[in-house]
């Protein structure tokens, strides 16, 4: 089990939580795995920097999206990426998705993973 810290922008951070948005699909240059802890912290991504809010979830299944090589995807910040290593990840959320400091997911997840 290792831990993630992964950018989310809105209006994809406000959406996440159990009741709300409960999948996450990236492009998984990290090698995400199944059990894996991920911090999606809030970036503010006008003003290229953290809002300081964090949502806490683990990895409950991983589910490739796309297995044609060659192929490109235009992602949200116009850059474009191999479509094979587009991912979707179902997400079970650790305190019922609450939005907590940036720094507490960090200290929740080291114990976690520890």
């Amino acid at each position: 089990m290792k831990m993630h810290e992964l950018k989310t922008i809105d209006p994809f951070f406000e959406q996440l939580g159990p009741d709300k948005k409960n999948l996450e699909i990236r492009y998984n240059d990290r090698k995400i795995e199944r059990g894996d802890i991920l911090i999606l912290a809030h970036w503010l991504g006008s003003a290229a920097e953290w809002s300081g809010k964090a949502v806490l979830a683990k990895v409950i299944y991983r589910l490739p999206l796309i297995t044609v090589p060659n192929l490109v995807i235009p992602n949200p910040l116009g850059m474009v990426t191999e479509a094979r290593y587009w991912e979707a990840f179902g997400l079970k959320f650790y305190e019922d998705g609450k939005q907590m400091k940036r720094t507490e997911a960090h200290k929740y997840a080291h114990k976690l993973v520890s």
